[in-house]
């Protein structure tokens, strides 16, 4: 898990108001990431459970991000292996990712998207506070739980935790003490959302 100087120079950034893009690059082909992002049983890996894809154009998707509630949409924009959408209701999540010159090598950027005026009603969790002001979907919590998911990803992928383990519960199993981790990434992010985040037109 990212932390300090290091964690800050993995920031998400801003294409506009309504989304946010992490960017990493993975020392893996394109296929090995690709097969990350688009099968059932990798997602359940490094995001949080539970996770069901179909990744054909038109197939269903869902995810409930940790929770008791399934968010249900469509699989759009497939082209193996370098892009794929999951559409849900007021939201999507879009993996676009580009083999790099050494053939190797995989910049990956995970896309996060809201509609205007989606995600706004309050939340009493740590980290549910809205930095970029009231009409602004962005909460620290959860952005800095992709972020790391992206880190959970490229633990998965170097190889070493076990199979069929989720990188998150293996990591807490081993002792890491994740909880600062997330506290100080909640920082981070509230800061990072309150400077950078693009205002209203």
């Amino acid at each position: 898990m990212t932390r300090g100087s290091e964690f800050a120079a993995d920031l998400a950034t801003f294409d506009d108001r309504w989304t946010m893009r992490h960017s990493r690059v993975y020392p893996h082909p394109i296929e090995r990431v690709w097969a990350a992002v688009t099968t059932t049983e990798h997602l359940n890996r490094w995001m949080l459970r539970t996770v069901a894809v179909e990744p054909v154009e038109g197939g269903r998707c869902s995810f409930t991000w940790g929770g008791d509630e399934e968010q249900v949409g469509v699989v759009r924009n497939v082209v193996p292996p370098t892009h794929i959408t999951y559409d849900l209701d007021t939201s999507s999540i879009t993996f676009e990712l580009t083999a790099l010159e050494d053939g190797a090598s995989t910049r990956l950027d995970f896309v996060h998207w809201f509609a205007p005026g989606a995600h706004l009603e309050d939340q009493p969790w740590e980290g549910g506070d809205k930095p970029g002001g009231p009409d602004c979907p962005w909460r620290p919590g959860f952005s800095q739980g992709f972020h790391v998911m992206m880190d959970a990803l490229g633990l998965l992928l170097d190889g070493g935790v076990p199979a069929f383990d989720n990188v998150l519960d293996w990591l807490a199993a081993t002792g890491a003490n994740l909880d600062d981790v997330i506290d100080e990434h909640v920082s981070m992010y509230r800061a990072h959302i309150r400077d950078h985040c693009p205002p209203p037109d």
